[in-house]
């Protein structure tokens, strides 16, 4: 066990655990208590969501009003099935959870210490660009109700038209504006943290099985010292019992990375049967993207692996090591993925291939769009010419 390992993950995990608390999903959080916060969550939403089906139910057919209401609903409902989701399958949410803290206390050297803070300041970066992108996101939905709120109170302007930023009709008193004003602020706010910790946590989650895979490829060589200027590398463990060690070593960081990959891609197949008919058309491009950029990223961690472990010389080892290489080299012949839904691998081939199918429909469209237009413009043509034939 390094104490070194869990007291540098609770050091940079204390805010998680903390804002996971706060919603209900803490990993050592007490049954009662979070099921205490789920409901109220539950009971807070339901009106929002209630009466938005009913708008939709009740609202006339035009297209800036449907794209309107998609844009601000859509988003929030598949922010609510996702959480709702990792409630549902708690018991694997802590299960990964236990298995990150488990990796930490195996730590053993500064490397393996220097490998995770790398990809830690990375998940540092990854978050501050989606908390980024999310408070924009959520800035541009209140920022006409509060300007005009704002406007009318400072008494900037007389002529003001209130609006909120979910619409809803038929409010005439001013007391019940502020109050669907005041609930609709902190349902979005609330919405919008629930949608960073659930998106950021599923990103750390990946840097966490990237960097499992890093220090198993820094292991796998760490036995050989390579001399400039030679092939020939020498194995300075001495002894089978080392060298067993060894190999019995790679292969569990090995099983526990691709477990770990394992159990995200169950929740993420979950979800994905959840919202699968709205995540084409609520997630933007960017983030679409950066499912894609990670899932390639932990491709490529995998591929490595199976790389390094090729350039292992097999036969300097013993027979009983060469046995449980076999198995390890067998094993990693199968890249580990990152499957969503159990529709499609993660990976920046498929993106470009779903970028290429939009954009051929895009052409399609375009192609049947113009020689409708020349059919038109060919029929007038005709017809004009018809036209002056008969009153001629």
């Amino acid at each position: 066990m390094s104490s070194r390992g869990v007291n540098y993950f609770d050091q940079n995990n204390t805010l998680n655990r903390l804002i996971l608390f706060m919603i209900g999903v803490g990993p050592y959080e007490n049954s009662k208590e979070r099921f205490v916060r789920v409901c109220l969550l539950t009971l807070f939403f339901i009106p929002l969501f209630v009466h938005q089906i009913y708008q939709l139910y009740m609202m006339d057919f035009e297209m800036n009003l449907t794209v309107r209401w998609m844009q601000l609903f859509l988003p929030g409902l598949c922010t609510i099935i996702t959480y709702y989701t990792v409630v549902y399958n708690f018991t694997t949410v802590k299960l990964i959870y236990e298995r990150i803290m488990n990796d930490y206390e195996q730590l053993l050297d500064d490397e393996e210490l220097d490998i995770v803070k790398k990809y830690n300041k990375e998940s540092k970066l990854y978050m501050l660009l989606i908390a980024i992108i999310f408070n924009i996101y959520h800035t541009l939905i209140i920022y006409p109700s509060m300007l005009s709120v704002i406007l009318y109170i400072v008494g900037l302007s007389d002529n003001i038209q209130f609006i909120l930023p979910i619409p809803v009709n038929y409010i005439s008193d001013s007391r019940a504006f502020y109050g669907v004003l005041i609930y609709e602020l902190v349902g979005l706010t609330v919405l919008t943290v629930i949608a960073f910790i659930t998106f950021t946590t599923y990103l750390m989650l990946i840097q966490h099985a990237c960097n499992q895979f890093s220090i198993l490829i820094m292991k796998t060589l760490q036995p050989f010292k390579k001399k400039q200027d030679c092939i020939e590398q020498d194995f300075y463990y001495s002894g089978p019992q080392k060298e067993y060690d060894w190999i019995v070593d790679i292969i569990n960081r090995y099983i526990k990375a691709t477990q770990l990959t394992f159990q995200m891609s169950v929740l993420l197949e979950n979800t994905g049967e959840a919202i699968g008919c709205c995540i084409y058309i609520v997630t933007s491009v960017f983030l679409i993207y950066i499912n894609f950029y990670i899932g390639q990223k932990l491709l490529d961690h995998s591929n490595a692996t199976y790389m390094e472990l090729c350039k292992v010389p097999f036969y300097a080892l013993t027979i009983k090591t060469q046995k449980l290489f076999l198995f390890i080299i067998t094993r990693s012949m199968k890249s580990t993925e990152l499957s969503i839904g159990g529709l499609f691998v993660s990976s920046h081939e498929v993106f470009a291939a779903m970028q290429s199918r939009a954009f051929k429909h895009v052409d399609y469209c375009t192609v049947v769009e113009q020689r409708l237009e020349a059919f038109d413009l060919t029929a007038h043509v005709l017809f004009e010419k018809e036209t002056k034939t008969t009153l001629g």
